[in-house]
């Protein structure tokens, strides 16, 4: 017993209309029926679901298959963890290649491109806080007699943050 769901054009079950007639998944399965000499015979939940785990209970095809009534599951969802722990998956017999299109963006200015992932306050707070480190830094070291500048801690700072120095 095989559980399915009406998926057009790749699955289509007897007594429910459907107006395609690629069937691509009945047909690898009645190949494979032949090839390795099984019977096979389409199914689907009375739900028309895959599965999914309500009220402590499985549902739609998954549950068919939990239930033993039917022996093998085919459909086109997406392997979840909760059914995952479920069943076991085989590895995809079909790959669909929909996508969703939207369009290029403009071009904008490559100058800016490096500040654009952040907004102006984020930046602001950046090199806010990196000007505290200097000017803290610079204290520090007039209090602790130190020759490094308020220049030398600025290239400390900047080459802390992009891993170029070493603490």
């Amino acid at each position: 017993m095989l559980a399915t769901s009406p998926e057009p054009p790749f699955v289509e079950i007897p007594g429910i209309k459907s107006s395609y007639f690629a069937l691509i998944a009945r047909d690898t399965l009645y190949l494979l029926a032949t090839r390795l000499q099984f019977s096979l015979t389409i199914t689907h939940p009375p739900d028309f679901l895959f599965g999914g785990y309500k009220n402590g209970k499985w549902d739609g095809i998954i549950g068919q298959l939990l239930r033993k009534e039917a022996d093998l599951g085919a459909s086109l969802n997406a392997i979840t963890y909760a059914r995952y722990t479920a069943i076991d998956f085989s590895v995809p017999v079909i790959y669909d290649v929909t996508g969703i299109l939207i369009p290029f963006p403009d071009e904008s200015s490559k100058i800016m491109a490096a500040l654009q992932p952040f907004s102006i306050e984020v930046w602001m707070a950046f090199f806010s806080a990196t000007f505290l480190i200097c000017l803290t830094l610079s204290v520090e070291g007039k209090i602790n007699s130190s020759r490094k500048t308020f220049g030398d801690h600025i290239m400390w700072v900047i080459s802390i943050i992009t891993s170029q120095g070493t603490i």
